[in-house]
């Protein structure tokens, strides 16, 4: 596989990525498999409307985007479904952006464009089909906020809720060591402790409906990778089940996983990964990866590994990527 392009980089880090690359040369055992046949297709747009970055499941087969485009009077928002099924359909235009995910994950709130500039806000559902409710005033601002006070008295570093409990990372604190904080409906909390500490890495945090689980990972930079190059076997990926235990599964250091952005979900089949070199031309390594059966390619192509998300059944993942010609898309893959 070939290696991340150091020449694209400036002085200091040019230094470093040889440097790093050089150390990298009894990892290639580790690197990933030949590319996989593309089990990926593009979701068809509608109307010329190009896709955000707000994407979500909203159950196993119903996939929901923003999508925005210029209109007569300037940006304009709207909301997008697909199911394999019944394709692509535009649904309501948006007032404010984003919408809020409630905990259950089956659900969104959204504020709706009106008559005579009015909006009236919504809950997005589909218990079977697509169905809009009103809820009261404000609701998208009370699920936008309901962390506000979490942090300000508790010092998380970031937190994510289900319809279970809620989990939070705390850095150290009087002496208590890293951990992760599970509080149930009465805010009482299950200390776990964080283990390899990624409490300064701006670790995402997420719940996944598939398995009732949060996941969390570090965002290690490139400097990072490189001074843990031979302290870690990889990126450690924290899971945490209905059980409040907490599992971790190594990414291991390879040319892909060592330089750029990524992000992770854990589906059916096992860990995904989406990553990106930030170069179009010269970095074949971005793209999505599996680790069934060791890692390997599922596709190369310019991803954004931020919108990587996972259907409720662990089956199917959905992702935005940008083209040549600097059109966004989003591609569905079947995993299982």
């Amino acid at each position: 596989m070939k290696r991340p392009n150091c020449a694209s980089m400036r002085s200091a880090s040019f230094i470093g990525c040889v440097l790093w690359l050089a150390s990298l040369a009894h990892l290639d055992k580790a690197a990933a498999k030949t590319a996989l046949a593309d089990p990926s297709s593009e979701v068809p747009t509608i109307e010329n409307w190009r896709p955000s970055r707000a994407l979500y499941w909203l159950s196993a087969n119903h996939l929901v985007w923003i999508a925005g485009r210029q209109g007569s009077s300037g940006g304009e928002d709207t909301l997008l479904s697909w199911t394999k099924k019944d394709g692509t359909r535009r649904l309501k235009d948006l007032v404010h952006f984003p919408p809020c995910l409630e905990p259950s994950q089956t659900s969104l709130l959204v504020d709706i464009k009106g008559p005579a500039g009015t909006s009236k806000e919504y809950r997005l559902s589909v218990p079977g089909v697509i169905r809009l409710e009103p809820v009261e005033k404000d609701s998208l601002k009370t699920c936008q906020t309901r962390f506000t006070a979490l942090f300000q008295l508790n010092r998380f570093v970031t937190l994510a809720d289900s319809e279970f409990n809620t989990v939070g990372i705390r850095r150290s604190v009087g002496g208590r060591p890293p951990h992760f904080a599970i509080l149930d409906a009465n805010h009482v909390e299950t200390i776990r402790t964080l283990d390899p500490d990624i409490s300064l890495d701006s670790p995402p945090l997420a719940f996944q409906r598939f398995g009732n689980q949060y996941i969390a990972y570090p965002h290690y930079s490139f400097d990072r990778r490189r001074a843990l190059g031979k302290q870690l076997p990889g990126i450690p990926v924290f899971s945490i089940g209905p059980d409040t235990n907490v599992n971790v599964t190594w990414v291991p250091w390879t040319p892909w996983s060592t330089v750029g952005a990524y992000d992770f979900a854990l589906s059916r089949t096992g860990l995904i990964a989406s990553v990106t070199q930030g170069l179009r031309k010269t970095a074949p390594e971005s793209g999505i990866y599996t680790a069934k059966d060791g890692w390997s390619q599922l596709r190369s192509a310019d991803v954004t590994p931020s919108t990587l998300r996972l259907s409720h059944d662990g089956c199917r993942i959905a992702w935005r990527e940008i083209d040549r010609q600097n059109r966004p898309s989003i591609r569905v893959a079947e995993l299982c």
